[in-house]
């Protein structure tokens, strides 16, 4: 069930890089496996050590070429 929350808990999720629990701050997180729509991505997470759960959000943010074709 989706929940509103102050964006203070976000900004201590992103500042922690996304390793520790937005709510307990515990490091005993785990995610499940990437999903993509469009122009996002998102995985499902959750923490070890209390009973939240949410989803990390990623969007495109550039691309690393790894091999250019010849024409």
């Amino acid at each position: 069930m989706a929940c509103t929350f102050d964006t203070t808990i976000q900004d201590k999720y992103l500042k922690s890089g996304g390793l520790e629990c937005p709510l307990c701050g515990s490091k005993n997180i785990s995610a499940g496996r990437l999903r993509a729509d469009c122009d996002y991505a998102w995985a499902a997470a959750s923490c070890g050590d209390c009973p939240a759960e949410w989803k990390d959000l990623y969007t495109l943010t550039g691309l690393e070429i790894l091999q250019e074709t010849v024409k």
